[in-house]
């Protein structure tokens, strides 16, 4: 019996997750997640950071 491969390219064919509620939901969640962070993230990132919060690369 040969071994079924899976394949390297995804298609709307043969897209594995096609038709999966919770992964729909789960993509929607994430989308309405960027959507609000690009409405909160530019009031973040004008106020200064406190001496707790700056990036210190080593």
């Amino acid at each position: 019996m040969p071994v079924e491969t899976i394949p390297i390219i995804v298609t709307p064919d043969n897209e594995p997750y096609l038709g999966r509620k919770l992964l729909f939901h789960f993509d929607q969640l994430i989308s309405s997640a960027m959507e609000q962070n690009t409405v909160t993230a530019p009031t973040s990132h004008a106020r200064k950071l406190t001496d707790h919060q700056p990036c210190r690369a080593g």
